[in-house]
């Protein structure tokens, strides 16, 4: 539900007047967008209800032309107070000079933050759940251990195009969300890594462009161990060193373009994941041998305006990259194949072992059974020895057989007429 509120604004940081309105849509009571315009030709009165806990009491400024003139150079609790259910907040070019550390304390549900195009030289803030701030195009010089120290929950932050000359080591101690960091168009020189020590498991973008970085360290061991994106382009790299190519296990896409880079002789065992290289625009005059075989997962190879690289090899080199890529892929497969027959294998032995086991315990058993099986007992009666008198009736009683008796008869009367 679209809501339109015009109200007076009473500033109580300068002395006059103004008009000012503040459109916001309204999700819940505790989800609407503030965003600020004004006209300083109109006085606007009250039209709407605004959502339970904001005063009708408002607090602005003009912006655009009138604000050149009406600026508001301190912003502090008085004026955010106002707004203590706001969820997003822009502020984006109103000449604020400074920021106390109170000024968000006590907004609760304030969780995105655009401060960008003001006058701001030196920030420390303080907000619970605050998720996405935007501070690009502010003077501000250092990045200190109290700049972000109370802001636990960040997890966007976005310092393009300020005066960045150093960040302290401690910087992002309090940022274990840290997902997002956008620190291009600086005057960085160098960068260490591990302030992002305490937040090694939740980055995932660090974008380093348009400075005037000359070398990269880690001091503190991390590991970047979701950091898939890293923009290093335009700077004034010699080389990039492995102690710090090693901790970026997952990086997806590298661009090193328009640095300083003549050899490319960097080996990776780790970067097992990386799809896009831009390495444009440096000085290479030498590629390593073995560079191919070091990105066996890239996808989208960029290397041109280099002196040792023209439009054919550089058609050479992606050709490379890919037939290298289904060649790994292949021999995955295989590896694959031999993996799948080696369970089944082991699944047929297996099932031999188990089946012999099986009857084994059958054969037991049933030997078991057998020996516990009683005997059947046979009577026998007891046998009588003949004398010779009865053999020798018994053998004149028996009668011979036919055949016998012919004989006998046929030699009877052969030897007898």
């Amino acid at each position: 539900m679209n809501h339109l509120i015009s109200f007076i604004v009473l500033s109580t940081f300068i002395s006059l007047t103004f008009a000012g309105q503040c459109n916001y849509v309204e999700k819940d009571p505790y989800n609407f967008i503030c965003l600020f315009s004004s006209d300083a030709n109109e006085i606007f009165e009250i039209s709407g209800d605004l959502p339970n806990g904001v005063s009708k009491n408002l607090v602005k400024i003009v912006e655009g032309d009138e604000a050149k003139r009406n600026r508001l150079n301190v912003l502090n609790s008085v004026f955010i107070d106002k707004f203590s259910n706001l969820k997003k907040l822009n502020l984006m070019n109103f000449q604020i000079r400074n920021v106390t550390v109170d000024a968000f304390t006590s907004s609760s549900f304030l969780m995105e933050l655009d401060l960008s195009r003001n006058s701001l030289k030196n920030i420390s803030l303080s907000s619970p759940f605050l998720k996405v701030l935007n501070l690009a195009h502010n003077p501000i010089l250092n990045i200190t251990n109290s700049t972000f120290i109370n802001l636990p929950t960040l997890s966007y932050l976005d310092m393009t195009n300020c005066s960045i000359i150093s960040i302290h080591a401690q910087s992002f101690n309090n940022s274990s969300l840290l997902e997002y960091v956008n620190l291009q168009l600086n005057q960085l020189r160098s960068f260490n890594f591990s302030v992002f020590h305490n937040a090694q498991h939740t980055t995932r973008e660090i974008i380093l462009s348009h400075n005037l970085i000359t070398h990269l360290e880690i001091t503190r061991h991390i590991e970047l161990l979701r950091l898939e994106k890293l923009d290093l382009s335009n700077n004034y790299l010699q080389e990039f060193p492995m102690v710090v190519i090693r901790e970026f296990i997952n990086l997806r896409e590298l661009n090193l373009a328009g640095n300083r880079i003549k050899i490319l002789s960097f080996n990776s065992h780790s970067l097992h994941l990386l799809m896009t290289l831009d390495v444009s625009c440096n000085q290479i005059f030498a590629i390593d041998a073995n560079f191919v075989r070091s990105f066996p997962t890239i996808i989208n190879f960029i290397a041109k305006n280099n002196p040792c690289i023209n439009e054919n090899m550089h058609s050479d080199l992606n050709r490379c990259f890919e037939a290298y890529k289904e060649l790994t892929e292949n021999r995955g497969s295989w590896s694959n194949l031999w993996l799948v027959l080696l369970i089944i294998g082991y699944g047929f032995l297996m099932s031999i072992v188990i089946t012999g086991i099986i009857y084994l315990i059958i054969a037991l058993i049933a030997k078991k059974n057998i020996k516990k099986k009683p005997e059947r007992q046979v009577a026998s009666a007891p046998i009588k020895e003949e004398t010779k008198e009865e053999r020798m009736h018994n053998f004149e009683q028996q009668t011979p057989p036919p055949a016998y008796r012919e004989h006998i008869d046929h030699g009877n009367q052969s030897v007898f007429p």
